[in-house]
């Protein structure tokens, strides 16, 4: 259990930093317009950029852990995250969008590299338990982050705001560094030449699985609300619920804390009760809280919207941990890097092309709506695909 408790460790601070760093631009969205002379709405194409680099990289992440080891992996990638935010200290619009592509590049590993490391030290009767523990440093990650950024911002500026993020990457690092040894360097690491046509002819054996198809397609549906909702909840607060930066910002810190703490939760009864039932609970609740909450921040009080947003906003992010852990105990074990991979870099094609949707109608008349609405449809859509996965 002591090598269990390192594995996470390193997990959970690595995803956590890398995490940080992806919604470091949506946290300041507010301010973007005194930072790069860029209006706040282009949060949507920023992080759709950043997923699309994500998309790319977890791919490639099966082959890079078969070729370095997961750990060196996640090296590699919280190394990017740091230099991700170098580079947005330029205050350049091309540099800005750079930045969306080589963050993703540190991003799209995270999943796949951890649930390798994971699968291989802990023990199948708590793996809902531990996944979920895992993604837990997302929210827990950008929670902490939307109290710290602003607060840097407004009282030390944009640069010193960036560097701070910057330095949580290098903290993330130092981390693995340290504890990767205890853990295992090799762990996922092939001894055979690695190719491209080797990386697909392994995604091509773990997706024969039906129940893994299905997976990701769950996956990919609720991913794309999920990676929608965090980046523009500010932006959305601020210009159409009227609330104050502070405040939205402060919504968001609340959601990604809720989450943080309920995730083991999540896990817990996912291994008690079977996950796929937790999965239509939540995949049914963000469906319902996507139809009603427009109306949320637009009519109710700020503690009603407030409250509506943290239940929102902890079943989007509840799912992953869940979904993560099915597919690593339905894969053959030498096909999990492949099997998480693959799932990841599918959802990652929802959240590449969803925050896209979600600003573009966010612009049209009556826009809040449908934005929201758009995202009810994808949740609907994993609902109906998680119901088709055979009990477990």
């Amino acid at each position: 259990m002591q090598k269990l408790f390192v594995a996470l460790l390193a997990t959970f601070t690595a995803h956590a930093s890398a995490a940080v760093a992806t919604l470091t631009v949506p946290i300041l969205a507010p301010y973007l317009h005194e930072i790069y002379g860029i209006e706040g709405r282009y949060v949507g194409l920023y992080s759709s950029i950043v997923y699309f680099g994500s998309l790319l990289a977890a791919i490639l992440s099966a082959w890079l852990i078969k070729a370095i080891g997961a750990i060196n992996a996640l090296k590699v990638a919280l190394l990017l995250s740091a230099f991700g935010m170098t580079v947005l200290l330029v205050r350049d619009r091309t540099t800005f969008f750079a930045s969306a592509i080589i963050i993703g590049f540190a991003f799209g590993p995270m999943n796949p590299v951890s649930s390798v490391v994971l699968a291989d030290v802990c023990p199948p009767r708590l793996r809902a338990s531990v996944f979920s523990v895992k993604q837990g440093a997302v929210p827990f990650g950008v929670g902490i982050a939307a109290l710290l950024t602003p607060f840097v911002y407004t009282r030390f500026g944009a640069s010193m705001a960036i560097l701070t993020v910057f330095a949580l990457c290098m903290a993330g690092l130092a981390m693995v560094m340290l504890t990767g040894a205890f853990v295992g360097a090799d762990i996922g690491k092939s001894e055979q030449k690695q190719s491209l046509m080797s990386l697909w002819r392994g995604f091509h054996r773990a997706f024969s699985h039906r129940e893994l198809r299905r997976l990701a397609l769950v996956a990919t549906s609720l991913a794309s609300v999920q990676f929608t909702f965090a980046p523009t909840l500010i932006y959305v607060l601020v210009s159409h619920g009227r609330f104050q930066s502070a405040f939205a910002s402060g919504i968001l810190s609340a959601v990604m804390l809720s989450s943080f703490f309920l995730r083991p939760l999540f896990g817990a009864f996912a291994d008690r009760f079977g996950a796929r039932i937790v999965v239509i609970c939540i995949a049914a609740t963000v469906t319902a809280f996507s139809v009603v909450f427009p109306f949320v921040v637009t009519g109710a009080s700020r503690y009603v919207a407030a409250a509506a947003a943290v239940v929102y906003g902890v079943s989007c992010f509840s799912w992953n941990g869940i979904v993560l852990s099915m597919a690593a105990s339905r894969a053959p074990r030498e096909l999990v890097g492949e099997a998480t991979a693959g799932i990841m870099a599918l959802s990652l094609v929802g959240a590449s092309i969803a925050p896209v949707i979600f600003t573009t109608l966010l612009s049209a008349g009556h826009g809040l709506v449908l934005a929201y609405l758009s995202l009810a449809v994808f949740a609907a859509m994993a609902l109906v695909f998680v119901r088709s996965i055979e009990r477990s």
